[in-house]
């Protein structure tokens, strides 16, 4: 992925080099096109597209439910109890359909690993030999996931579905870290002791294609969530990776978690040859926040209009002081969002109530 200044202009990609479901997307979505310029890519507007547009629909290859929901459906123990699977003591599930149906698909397999992670000495990530933190497990089993998927038996009928060629695809913008190559090397040897190192690629040592494969994850894994913006899940969209960041994007992400599919919707009127973009972070939080999770997650410097303007005043106070200590002033605070919110001829009388009555 690289972050560029809506309107740039770029050569059209050539159709002989998209894959078999990037080429059915194309189909399906005329007024989208992939576009290519130093060797990066994007989506841009191939046509005219209206706000409030769905744009395209796009599959995912691998998603992970996040703890507490059903291995399966995404259903969360809030709706209905959950149960574990007997073996592994890690899936969890709302129904015995859905055990069935998730150990028939991959979790036969799944398991095999899942059963060693309580036992399993954990030499490169977690603490003393411990279990890591959840976030971090939850990325381990993601790309296990993504290897069970790529073994997987293909669909019978003819509609071609996202496959591991669309996986390789994705861009990587450095070299894997640190921590990646640690979770390479724990996920080797997890695979070893389950016999199924047979389904990586015999090009390279296994260490080394889960390195890439944890770094192109990183910077191209989405948050899957339901229609009230709870996360239920982690999902690789290898189409829906192609597109943008930006601080001001032309279109916002809906997922639907019975499907498992990515659906972009227009948020405004997108001109024939303008980028189509997404926000990879919360666009609300100030210049400098939203610029580092950038960095530090997707590897690349935001240089758009808002980043470039630097933080307003109300963006300033929100920005914690060198000590660590928020430096947010609640009167002046109060001052500069009645400014920014309303109008002139009723600053002075919200003024003179006091900041309390304002917050409220």
């Amino acid at each position: 992925k690289i972050n560029r200044a809506i309107g740039d202009c770029c050569t059209c990609w050539s159709r002989s080099m998209a894959t078999p479901y990037q080429e059915f997307i194309l189909k399906q979505c005329p007024h989208i096109e992939i576009d290519t310029k130093n060797g990066s890519r994007c989506l841009r507007a191939a046509t005219d597209i209206g706000a409030g547009s769905s744009l395209l629909v796009n599959a995912a290859f691998a998603v992970l439910p996040f703890q507490g929901h059903c291995a399966y459906c995404f259903v969360s123990d809030g709706k209905m109890k959950l149960s574990q699977c007997s073996t592994c003591k890690v899936a969890n599930y709302c129904s015995a359909e859905c055990q069935k149906l998730c150990w028939k698909q991959f979790h036969k397999k799944e398991c095999k690993v899942w059963t060693q992670l309580n036992a399993h000495d954990w030499k490169f990530i977690g603490k003393n030999g411990k279990q890591p933190d959840t976030e971090t497990l939850d990325e381990l089993l993601l790309c296990l996931r993504a290897i069970l998927a790529k073994s997987a038996p293909k669909p019978k009928d003819a509609t071609p579905s996202v496959g591991w060629a669309d996986v390789q695809a994705m861009a990587a913008l450095d070299e894997p870290s640190e921590h990646n190559q640690n979770l390479a090397k724990e996920l080797a040897e997890l695979l070893s002791k389950a016999d199924l190192t047979t389904l990586l690629d015999d090009n390279s040592s296994p260490t080394e294609q889960l390195a890439k494969l944890f770094q192109q994850m990183q910077q191209n894994n989405f948050s899957m969530w339901n229609h009230l913006l709870f996360p239920k899940a982690s999902g690789i969209f290898p189409f829906g990776a192609l597109a943008n960041h930006s601080c001001f994007p032309n279109c916002v992400l809906v997922y639907d978690t019975y499907k498992i599919t990515q659906q972009f919707h227009s948020i405004m009127p997108i001109k024939k040859g303008e980028e189509i973009t997404h926000a990879y972070v919360d666009i609300a939080t100030p210049p400098l926040v939203r610029r580092q999770k950038l960095k530090d997650v997707y590897g690349f410097d935001c240089h758009c209009a808002r980043c470039e303007e630097g933080p307003t005043e109300i963006e300033k106070l929100m920005i914690a002081a060198p000590d660590g200590k928020t430096a947010f002033d609640p009167t002046k605070a109060t001052e500069e969002v009645t400014r920014a919110l309303v109008a002139p001829s009723l600053v002075s009388t919200l003024a003179s109530s006091p900041p309390e009555a304002l917050a409220l």
